[in-house]
């Protein structure tokens, strides 16, 4: 036991002395935290010599884990490479994130870059920070330095790409992604902010390569069909948009967008029916349900039911409410001319909200456009686009038989 303890008060001492040393040579009062840890050990164990108190085992645990286990790792640490005092510093930062104050952990942290100017982890919080006040000129800087210290940081990449785009900085935010998506060709992320940006900027082409790209390590992620589709509509391939949405509604049975996209496409394409199918299910789903409802009434009148017409007519203007534009757009619409007395007038109702991006109200408005090109054609027109419809399904049939073995026996 008397060995034990001279051999215990040599070890803690020496500790505290080294610790004592860091504090002179580096100037630097984080050791003094170790060093308060360390002094209360120490102090468990002179309350043991001036007295007739023996410990337990748990209070000897304690004062060895206090005076030589953590001074020991705090050495350890810094002889592998990491500061005591980064750490700590990144540990005080940490606590005060998680109790919300963001100005209380960012002054931790630009006292800690202050200090060591490389600091991966400080850099990389700091523009955490900025970001999340909408600081967007200094979070980028900071996530470019936390690029510069760790290459290998694909987050900070694309969060240097998602704020560039958010500043209207599109042509740096391509770059990057592009770049990103060479280095880690499955980080979906990526893919979806460039398609977007892509697609905004009018580049359906490009995007259509990083949508079909993604596809080969994310096969079952409907939205990528979607966005697929909707880059097709603006490219005026129909065919093609239709079977990507078809894919995107077989993933995702509530994407009721890609129905009533595909509704538009079957009305343009002259398959009534098909347009209806998909319109009737539309009407299910309060962000599709007004445009599902009018274009029921307008197939209803096509088909000479004036009567099934007014009826959903009637329940487009009243779900769209007293400010919605259905009522004009129908009295705008030739087709319509016959129900136009006929149709009660908007009311004072609340307009509902919708969800529907920026992308999905110009994909919708180019399909509504194109169908009224298509409504002045005439009858040989038609009769020729369905004509060609039908030789492209039955080419594709007969393809597939010759692929098929089995149904040559």
């Amino acid at each position: 036991m008397v060995i034990e303890k001279v051999l215990f008060n040599l070890l803690a001492f020496t500790l505290f002395l080294i610790l004592f040393l860091k504090i002179v040579q580096k100037n630097d009062t984080s050791y003094i935290l170790i060093l308060a840890i360390e002094f209360v050990g120490i102090f468990i164990n002179f309350i043991e010599l001036v007295t007739d108190i023996e410990w337990n085992l748990a209070v000897r645990i304690l004062m060895y884990i206090l005076a030589v286990a953590i001074p020991i790792l705090v050495l350890w640490l810094e002889k592998i490479g990491y500061e005591f005092s980064e750490l700590s510093h990144l540990a005080f930062a940490k606590c005060w994130l998680l109790i919300k104050k963001e100005e209380k952990a960012k002054q931790v942290l630009l006292n800690l870059v202050e200090k060591y100017p490389n600091s991966y982890q400080a850099h990389k919080w700091l523009a955490n920070i900025y970001e999340k006040q909408e600081k967007w000129d200094i979070a980028m800087d900071e996530y470019t330095r936390a690029i510069d210290l760790r290459s290998s940081d694909k987050d900070s990449y694309f969060k240097v790409a998602e704020i560039s785009n958010r500043i209207g900085k599109n042509e740096v935010a391509i770059d990057m992604l592009y770049h990103l998506l060479k280095q880690k060709p499955e980080e979906y992320r990526a893919t979806e902010l460039l398609g977007n940006i892509l697609q905004d900027e009018g580049r359906y082409k490009e995007a259509i390569s990083i949508y079909q790209e993604a596809l080969r390590y994310h096969p079952t992620e409907y939205e990528l069909y979607y966005q697929l589709g909707m880059a097709y509509t603006m490219l005026n391939d129909f065919q093609k948009a239709k079977e990507y949405y078809e894919k995107a509604a077989d993933l995702n049975s509530m994407l009721f967008h890609a129905k009533y996209d595909i509704g538009q496409i079957a009305l343009i394409m002259g398959d009534l029916e098909d347009a209806k199918q998909y319109f009737m299910e539309c009407i299910q789903n309060g962000d599709t349900e007004v445009g599902g409802y009018y274009y029921l009434a307008l197939l209803s009148v096509l088909k000479g039911d004036l009567d099934q017409a007014i009826q959903y007519m009637n329940l487009a203007i009243e779900l769209d409410g007293e400010d919605g534009t259905v009522y004009q757009k129908m009295l705008e619409e030739e087709v319509f001319v016959k129900i136009r007395n006929k149709v009660n007038k908007p009311t004072s109702q609340e307009k509902k909200e919708r969800k529907i991006t920026k992308r999905e109200k110009e994909t919708q408005k180019h399909l509504e456009e194109m169908y009224s090109l298509v409504g002045k054609l005439n009858h040989t027109d038609l009769e020729m686009m369905k004509n060609t419809k039908a030789q492209e399904k039955e080419k594709e049939s007969i393809e597939m038989e010759k692929d098929d073995p089995e149904k040559e026996f």
